[in-house]
């Protein structure tokens, strides 16, 4: 029998709502005065594997993380809650305590997408003026268009997803109010952001494929960027 009986009792209970749905294994460390410290453990580890102690926000941020990490290497069929537990180092119940299901971590992935590339495309017109602003676009743009990325936005459109914030947001249309001057066609401006962000999200999803079958140097999509820059600031009244 084990000589610390109430020790040994707890390593089969769960945390989090006495065995709930959203409860996580836990083992102890060694105890001190009778104390009694919990980490996380995932399933079939053995105790030499290290553990470390997780905020709630932690613990959503690298589920999230992993869950982004495994669509981008291997694809979407990777993404399921035993999978992210083990690349995260949690429980699969640790898991669900955040997330209930799978469908779930794909809305709340798709959320935090959305703003990332939100976030990107604001960073396209960070800078107001001077050879600055060309950089921080052709920065913004290259971030856009990362080929990550852009199988992010494959299954975010595969599963049904829109893969931009809420229109309601209205970050793009702050965009393009910003890069229209006085008495130039709002149009005009618009149009040439569409072919911007259409453009970069091409990029990212068959960019390579077409500068190979074009006979371009795979290292020429900073050309192309520039190019495609100077086609949004020729609009007339737009300051570069």
């Amino acid at each position: 029998m084990c000589k610390y009986y109430g020790w040994c009792l707890l390593t089969r209970m769960k945390v989090l709502g006495s065995g709930g749905p959203g409860a996580a294994w836990i083992r102890p460390t060694t105890p001190s005065r009778g104390a009694l410290a919990y980490t996380d453990s995932p399933e079939g580890s053995g105790d030499s594997m290290p553990r470390r102690r997780r905020s709630a926000a932690e613990a959503r941020a690298e589920i999230l993380a992993a869950a982004e990490h495994l669509i981008t290497t291997e694809g979407p069929a990777a993404l399921t809650l035993k999978r992210v537990a083990q690349e995260v180092g949690i429980s699969h119940p640790g898991v669900l305590h955040h997330f209930r299901s799978v469908e779930l971590l794909g809305q709340a992935l798709h959320e935090r997408l959305s703003v990332q590339i939100r976030d990107d495309l604001l960073g396209l017109f960070a800078q107001t003026e001077g050879v600055d602003r060309v950089d921080a676009m052709q920065r913004a743009m290259a971030a856009l268009s990362d080929p990550k990325k852009g199988r992010l936005l494959a299954w975010l459109v595969a599963t049904g997803r829109d893969p931009f914030p809420d229109a309601t947001d209205g970050g793009l249309r702050r965009v393009a109010e910003a890069l229209t001057p006085p008495g130039v066609d709002p149009v005009e401006v618009q149009h040439k952001l569409m072919l911007v962000v259409l453009s970069m999200v091409g990029e990212s999803l068959v960019g390579d494929a077409v500068r190979t079958r074009l006979g371009l140097s795979q290292k020429g999509s900073s050309g192309f960027h520039r190019w495609l820059l100077q086609q949004l600031l020729t609009v007339p009244g737009v300051a570069r």
